[in-house]
């Protein structure tokens, strides 16, 4: 018994942290990084103080006699400890719709594709009628409500073992649908097939939980039919926590990782660093190139801009991109006390009639 109780202590000690982490890492990085904080947002956030609420109430349960055997409760504690599996099980169907809402307002901020907003808002719609309606029976199994501690007084209960097992597939089911929604979506983007994979995987995270919910499902039974429920339905209340806490932090997984890659980029880098050394490298040598280019012997006129004719003033230029019509000038006559005179007479016309300048970008 002392080993039940080191467990559901131990698994609320482990995973309800690592929601409240989660959830607040996810605002902080919405708030302070992205600057849009979404109706997804605030739903997990409610989910997550029903969590909260739902560990704090099986923690309250062990002070009325979880995880004993129900021959030693005292009779005074049936009363609280029953009471205290209600509110239980009113938060956790409570805090299960609040997730698929925030999953599926996630979803919209995602897609804009007619088609996949309407499977969505569907959901939306089957998700809030499953939570209300379970939250109702649960609330109203025994009318009135005094009976569901008390079976010697006026009243009547209905079939709670049918209706726990048919809800708890119905959430099973319903989980499924709604992280397998965006895969198609995502296996269909224009980019790489091994980031097309890490997305799916991403959202895939979620099957943790979906498949905690149907370990849970097996042991709902377990306690239904059973006569010790005090001991026999801890195992369920357990897979409730992991499957909740699991949830909240699939859930959160995509916000949270870009505050990840903000304050360890080189942990969470998309492109490996022996990649990036690569580019870098690359890139190193295409500028090299391209100021290579650049670094070019440039003609700069004295007098006018070049002309592909030959003019026949003084005041003109010879185009020096076109040697024959250069090489058949004339040539002028030459000083002899010219300090030009030992020049050809292309030379010298080149000479006189432009500057040859040497020049780096």
């Amino acid at each position: 018994m002392d080993d039940q109780r080191s467990l559901v202590i131990g698994v609320i000690g482990a995973l309800l942290p690592l929601s409240v982490i989660s959830v607040f890492a996810r605002l902080f990085t919405r708030f302070y990084f992205s600057k849009s904080v979404g109706i997804d947002d605030w739903l997990m956030l409610v989910a997550l103080l029903l969590a909260i609420l739902h560990g704090s109430t099986i923690l309250i349960a062990l002070r009325w006699g979880l995880a004993q055997s129900i021959f030693l409760m005292h009779p005074e504690n049936f009363k609280p400890f029953t009471q205290s599996l209600v509110v239980t099980a009113t938060a956790y169907n409570a805090a299960a719709t609040f997730i698929k809402l925030s999953v599926l307002a996630f979803y919209l901020r995602l897609v804009q594709k007619p088609g996949f907003r309407i499977a969505v808002f569907s959901m939306m719609a089957i998700s809030i009628a499953l939570g209300i309606s379970s939250i109702i029976s649960i609330c109203f199994q025994c009318v009135p409500f005094s009976k569901t501690w008390s079976h010697t007084g006026p009243g009547y209960c209905f079939n709670t073992e049918a209706f726990y097992i048919a809800n708890t597939w119905l959430n099973v089911i319903t989980d499924l649908v709604i992280y397998a929604l965006p895969i198609p979506i995502l296996w269909g983007l224009n980019i790489p097939r091994q980031q097309r994979f890490g997305l799916c995987v991403l959202f895939g995270i979620g099957g943790v939980a979906v498949i905690a919910g149907i370990i849970r499902s097996a042991t709902i039974r377990d306690f239904l039919i059973g006569i010790n429920i005090s001991f026999t339905i801890i195992h369920s209340l357990i897979w409730s926590i992991v499957e909740l806490n699991i949830a909240i932090f699939a859930a959160s997984f995509p916000a949270y990782k870009v505050l990840l890659t903000r304050l360890c980029p080189d942990l969470f880098r998309d492109t490996p660093p022996s990649e990036n050394r690569r580019i870098s490298k690359t890139s190193s040598k295409w500028r090299s190139s391209e100021s290579t280019a650049r670094n070019s012997v440039k003609l700069i006129p004295t007098r006018k801009p070049l002309s592909n004719k030959l003019p026949d003033t003084e005041e003109g230029m010879i185009s020096p991109v076109d040697p024959v019509r250069l090489s058949s000038i004339k040539a002028p006559t030459l000083n002899p006390e010219d300090s030009t005179s030992h020049l050809s007479p292309a030379e010298l016309v080149h000479t006189r009639e432009s500057r040859i300048e040497f020049h780096e970008d």
